[in-house]
């Protein structure tokens, strides 16, 4: 499915599937994507600022260059995502799986 640059601010999106989807540039800002599945999904360049992905699975998924400033992703999968570049300032990741996960470019040093 390609919605790339979408709006989806202050969506209620629990539980969706965008598996493969392109989103790239995609707004998602303040968000309620709790258990949403972007497993291999391009969210390059996408704005998930304040989204809430409680158990979400973003494993595979490209968050290159992404905006996760305070993003809840408690209990997220990000097994294999590629966050390079990507702003993670406040983000909370407490429970997340991370392993293999790409954070080149990253600054993790509020969120320890």
């Amino acid at each position: 499915m390609d919605m790339e640059n979408i709006v989806f601010t202050n969506a209620q999106l629990n539980n969706t599937g965008f598996q493969a989807s392109t989103l790239a540039g995609a707004h998602f800002l303040l968000a309620n994507l709790n258990g949403a599945d972007f497993g291999g999904a391009d969210l390059t360049k996408a704005n998930l600022a304040g989204a809430k992905l409680i158990n979400a699975d973003l494993t595979g998924a490209d968050l290159t260059g992404a905006n996760l400033f305070g993003a809840d992703l408690f209990g997220a999968h990000l097994i294999g995502a590629d966050l390079t570049d990507a702003k993670l300032t406040d983000a909370v990741f407490t429970d997340s799986i991370l392993k293999g996960t790409i954070l080149d470019g990253t600054d993790l040093t509020k969120n320890l």
